[in-house]
């Protein structure tokens, strides 16, 4: 069954009883069959007679006429139902509606009727308050909007699909960091003097960052990047082998300095050696002779002389490692402390120089170049979405979004209030700006839509003769009686006057020229 089918008018209940109309022709009928007796059954004078005979006659012909006239409309209408039917529809949508002009005159006048309605759309939103609605809820039984599930749900939606849109998330990131590029790092009070920059420094590290930095450190399991996995180990690799060599080959650029690594080695271990070997190490040279073979090995090309002696350094290195991984985790982390102890104190002069150097010129994109990314950015949505979606516990304490939520409401609260302290004139000026800005791609919008609506006489011409088509010729013609029935009846009213007129005019000639 269509939808047209489904919604049909309901006609009215057969069997109603006469209208008035009809109950007045009939009895004028009545007493016209009277008269018509009376004239030729009763004495009177000739004139009257005939005036009574032919308007009683001419009354009950006129009624006879006109009931049967009107019986004959709706006879006609049910033998000639799909004609009526198509008849029906085309004067109500093309003659009277006239839908397809109205759809175009609508389209050509909606720009006009929006200057028109301009005005009135400004002065709503110049004297509209939502700080009440939004922002004050009144009474237990209402809560903040980012408090209902609705919302936070859409919210949430919205956010993670800004989430999973990669180029989104790269167009967010680049604009975050474009704007951070105008905002100098001295704006946010973030220190660019020498000095200033170490004691930040210098106050940072002496707090949980060292003691955290030194458990690192002597946890630290180095063992693993000496052979890793089966790969060749860190002496293996030609660049450590090349650094290797330039430290040996600066430490023998020192002559005195090996001389006098020479005469240390030869006073704590010369008289240790066999009394043969002893000229021999004082002729080479303890230090310096051994450490060019080391060097020459390192640098030379790789041969099976070189894998020894890789693996060697190598054993050597772990059993260091093995034996430094036997101490005690506390006295590990003791040492390490004792390390950056000594050494981050120049690490810090050293930095802070350097920011002292470029921070007068860097801004918040520098800093946030360093930790944000498309991809942090994406991790920060989705934290966000999960956050919204977030739910007061079983036991009644509030959500992790509890604290946002109530940021957010005091943060536009305060917006609001400087809004609304604004001057009128101003509020008004803005408001005009955002309407002429935000109406033209609306009126295109609805003009799209009733351009779109060319035809649409055609189909409402087309579901009218569906809907009447579907209730039949009896309900048709039951529908079209009950509610033409009393006006067509006036016909046989009119029928039984004009008669009664007509014929008594013509008595009158009948008695005049007998």
């Amino acid at each position: 069954m269509s939808s047209a089918a489904r919604h049909l008018p309901t006609p009215p209940p057969a069997g109603r009883g006469p209208t008035l109309p009809m109950k007045l022709a009939t009895g004028g009928a009545t007493v016209a069959v009277c008269g018509f007796v009376a004239s030729h059954a009763l004495p009177m004078p000739p004139m009257l007679a005939s005036v009574l005979a032919h308007a009683s006659e001419g009354a009950f012909v006129g009624f006879v006429c006109d009931v049967f006239a009107v019986t004959q409309v709706y006879a006609k209408a049910r033998e000639n139902f799909h004609p009526l039917v198509e008849g029906v529809s085309d004067m109500v949508v093309d003659d009277f509606i006239q839908l397809d002009a109205l759809v175009r005159n609508a389209s050509g006048a909606v720009p006009a009727h929006w200057q028109g309605l301009r005005p009135r759309v400004v002065d709503y939103l110049v004297g509209l308050d939502l700080r009440a609605a939004l922002l004050a809820p009144a009474g237990p039984a209402r809560r903040g909007i980012l408090a209902q599930p609705a919302v936070r749900d859409a919210l949430s939606r919205c956010t993670a699909a800004i989430a999973d849109d990669s180029r989104r998330a790269r167009s967010l990131h680049a604009a975050i960091l474009q704007s951070a590029g105008h905002v100098p790092i001295a704006s946010l009070g973030i220190p660019t003097e020498r000095r200033a920059l170490k004691a930040k420094l210098e106050a940072f590290f002496d707090g949980e960052v060292k003691r955290t930095l030194a458990e690192w450190l002597g946890s630290v399991d180095a063992r693993p990047w000496l052979v890793p996995d089966g790969q060749p180990g860190v002496m293996d690799d030609a660049v450590v082998r090349r650094a290797v060599a330039q430290l040996l080959r600066t430490l023998l650029a020192d002559k005195v300095r090996v001389a006098k690594l020479d005469a240390q080695f030869l006073a704590v271990f010369g008289d240790k050696l066999p009394l043969m070997v002893r000229p021999v190490v004082q002729a080479m040279g303890p230090v310096g002779t051994p450490t060019v073979w080391v060097m020459n090995g390192l640098e030379a090309t790789p041969s099976p002389g070189n894998a020894a002696f890789s693996l060697f350094v190598q054993d050597f290195a772990r059993a260091y490692l093995d034996a430094w991984h036997e101490l005690p985790g506390t006295e590990r982390t003791a040492l390490a402390e004792r390390v950056l102890e000594r050494v981050v104190p120049g690490w810090i002069e050293t930095v802070a120089n350097g920011l002292a150097t470029h921070a007068r010129d860097w801004t918040l994109a520098h800093v946030l170049g360093i930790f944000l990314t498309p991809e942090t950015v994406q991790a920060g949505l989705r934290q966000m979405a999960d956050a919204l979606l977030a739910a007061p516990t079983a036991t009644g304490a509030p959500s992790p979004l509890a604290p946002l939520a109530h940021e957010l409401s005091a943060t536009a609260g305060a917006w609001l209030d400087a809004w609304h302290a604004l001057p009128e004139t101003r509020r008004r000026v803005a408001v005009e700006q955002f309407v002429d800005a935000l109406a033209p791609p609306v009126l295109d919008t609805v003009g799209s839509q009733l351009a779109g609506l060319e035809g649409l006489g055609a189909k409402a011409k087309a579901t009218l003769q569906e809907t009447l088509v579907a209730m039949g010729p009896d309900a048709f013609v039951q529908l079209l009686r009950a509610r033409t029935q009393e006006h067509l009846d006036w016909i046989k009213v009119n029928g039984v006057v004009l008669g009664a007129v007509l014929g008594g005019g013509i008595g009158v000639l009948d008695a005049l020229l007998r």
